[in-house]
């Protein structure tokens, strides 16, 4: 599979979910009231590369035609442009397709991209699971997009969801910030509804971003591992079943903040 793209499409049946990175079954920790099972599709990333046995369906985003097809039939889609930097014109690809889907049913009923059900906190009862309605598209972001934001206010410590407007990206991420920004444009209630998960830097499972520490620690148990500068740069992580897991509740909840989201703010839907 390709290391991302998840389309699925909500059938009845008991609720459960699956990730596409290794195949892990993560389940939220509040079961939807109204349980549902997903059929999976995704991307391959070459037309060789085997469907893993949890898909039902891979497509190659060469094929434009099944892409689009997959893209308008899903119910959810989910995207992880972290990691893969080819992740990030297929994800854009697919935004756009959803943002002509919009314009297509807004010519057809008269309807501005606004409208639709709103779901607003006030409306909401608690202890309630409620699910957007329409589409959902969840993007997992990089902490790249944030490289060069202004320092983050002396008082709070740390860059919080109000700082998000003000992110600037290391250069070679400007193209994943456009990503970003062009998910929450496509936001309308009752339509689509969209979300951009800052989860920090992925491990596990496969994901690769530790692999030449763990590699030198092996071959060179005695020798120190490098490390750049002091060494006090703490980096933000999260391991792949925990950002599935957060998926899979962001999936079944509406949040009751912003649409943007740090990997601690977060947190807060678990």
């Amino acid at each position: 599979m390709s290391a991302i793209a998840g389309m699925m499409k909500g059938l009845n049946g008991s609720g459960s979910g699956e990730d596409n990175n290794g195949g892990s079954r993560v389940k939220g920790k509040d079961p939807s009231p109204e349980p549902n099972n997903y059929e999976i599709y995704g991307t391959l990333s070459n037309a060789r590369a085997a469907t893993p046995s949890f898909v039902a369906q891979g497509i190659l985003a060469t094929d434009a035609v099944a892409f689009d097809d997959q893209i308008r039939a899903a119910t959810v889609i989910v995207y992880n442009i972290g990691e893969e930097a080819t992740q990030v014109a297929e994800a854009t690809r697919a935004l756009k397709i959803l943002g002509a889907e919009m314009e297509e049913g807004a010519d057809a009923d008269g309807a501005g991209p606004d409208s639709g059900t709103d779901d607003s906190a006030e409306e909401r009862l608690p202890n309630r699971i409620y699910r957007p309605a329409g589409k959902q598209f969840i993007l997992v972001s990089t902490p790249m997009t944030w490289a060069l934001s202004p320092d983050p206010d002396p008082e709070e410590g740390v860059w919080c969801d109000d700082d998000y407007f003000y992110r600037k990206p290391h250069p070679h991420f400007k193209d994943h910030l456009a990503c970003e920004k062009l998910a929450l444009k496509l936001h309308a209630p009752g339509k689509l509804s969209s979300y951009v998960i800052t989860a920090g830097f992925m491990y596990g499972n496969g994901e690769g971003i530790f692999h030449h520490l763990f590699r030198a620690a092996w071959l060179g148990p005695d020798t120190p591992l490098g490390c750049l500068g002091k060494g006090d740069n703490i980096l933000p992580t999260a391991h792949i079943k925990d950002v599935s897991e957060l998926i899979i509740n962001l999936e079944q909840r509406v949040p009751t903040f912003m649409n943007t989201l740090s990997w601690l703010t977060a947190l807060r839907l678990r």
